[in-house]
């Protein structure tokens, strides 16, 4: 189940924000995409070895593909450095020690 999560939340936002605005970027949106894509690899083998006591310690990467996914939606009115933004911090909180209450 899990390599379906990280197609579905994963690897298609992040596409889906290069393929829309970071093929401007050359490399640096090459790499933001990678980034991203594996950073949510990270977070689910982290999630997976950890006991789950309720909550997260991470953002998970279903949230964060939400937000990449509809971050598209505002292509025409934020540059190419917005989107660049969204996703590395997006990457960032999926691999931090940030503790999510589950819901």
């Amino acid at each position: 189940m899990r390599p379906c999560i990280i197609r579905s939340f994963g690897i298609a936002p992040a596409l889906l924000i290069y393929g829309t605005v970071l093929h401007e970027t050359l490399w640096v949106g090459v790499l933001v995409t990678i980034t991203y894509i594996l950073a949510g690899a990270v977070r689910l083998a982290r999630f997976n070895v950890r006991e789950f006591d309720g909550n997260f310690y991470d953002v998970p990467i279903t949230a964060a593909g939400v937000v990449a996914a509809l971050s598209y939606f505002l292509y025409p009115y934020i540059s190419a450095n917005s989107f660049i933004f969204i996703l590395s911090i997006l990457a960032y909180l999926m691999i931090s020690n940030i503790r999510v209450a589950k819901i």
